[in-house]
């Protein structure tokens, strides 16, 4: 009886991620602009693979819906704050070794 459970829980989780990585690369596009959209869409984009991912680590616990929604939320904030910075210092055009940036030379 557990295995259709955790195939359902398997298949939701696929499912929340490939929603957030479809929020991610839509928030990419438009260089999460406006801010606060983006970290909110972000946000609610995380949360549940956070709770799923919990619930399939912990199912049998009584306390298991309180750890989901804690990872949820942790998860969520993770994310939000996370992938916008990360995103622009992957995408900082870099100076060749060989080249420096300073100055001070004539």
């Amino acid at each position: 009886m557990a295995a259709p459970m955790l195939f359902l829980k398997l298949l939701a989780l696929v499912i929340s991620f490939i929603v957030c990585v479809a929020v991610g690369v839509r928030n990419i596009n438009r260089d999460f602009r406006p801010a606060f959209r983006s970290h909110l869409e972000l946000f609610l984009a995380g949360v549940p693979v956070g709770f799923i991912g919990m619930l399939i680590l912990i199912p049998d616990w009584p306390e298991a819906s309180g750890f989901g929604v804690l990872t949820g939320l942790l998860i969520g904030l993770g994310l939000s704050y996370s992938i916008p910075r990360q995103w622009r210092y992957w995408n900082v055009p870099r100076l060749p070794k060989n080249r420096r940036n300073d100055h001070s030379s004539p």
